[in-house]
């Protein structure tokens, strides 16, 4: 990762994270047609051999409908997994909630994990393994290195 790359996710991770949930697209600044901001759990990520897991978390403006159950959700967690060399990833889990943030009732949770199916580039599944693949090591790493 490039030196201005690492920077700007230093300057995000310091002054956008609440509770752990660290915002990578702002519903109001990121996109203008989007209802919803990401949010990446970082104080989750683990990261076995070539795997990494991380939780994020989607925070609509609007209430959705799930579409296989009816049930009404304003921000849904899900647990994912990539295998940063054969470029997979497989979500683990769901868990829907009524209110944003996560917070409020639980109205859903699917814990079947998915297959594991390529990484398109440009997509959010890309996104999410560069950040557990790449971003979170990088940083780690600088603080482990960096003088006492």
């Amino acid at each position: 990762m490039n030196k201005l790359a690492f920077a700007l996710l230093l300057i995000v991770v310091s002054n956008y994270s609440v509770a752990g949930w660290l915002e990578v697209i702002d519903k109001d600044k990121d996109m203008n047609k989007i209802d919803y901001s990401i949010y990446y759990d970082y104080e989750t990520w683990r990261k076995k051999d070539e795997t990494t897991k991380m939780w994020y978390l989607i925070d609509h403006m609007t209430e959705q409908n799930l579409l296989t159950s009816g049930v009404r959700y304003l921000s849904v967690k899900l647990l994912y997994e990539c295998n940063c060399k054969e470029e997979i990833f497989r979500y683990l889990s769901f868990v829907y909630s009524n209110l944003n943030m996560g917070k409020g009732e639980t109205v859903f949770v699917d814990n079947t994990p998915s297959e594991w199916v390529p990484i398109v580039p440009g997509t959010v599944s890309a996104a999410q393994c560069m950040i557990g693949c790449q971003m979170i090591p990088n940083i780690l790493e600088q603080f482990a290195n960096k003088p006492k």
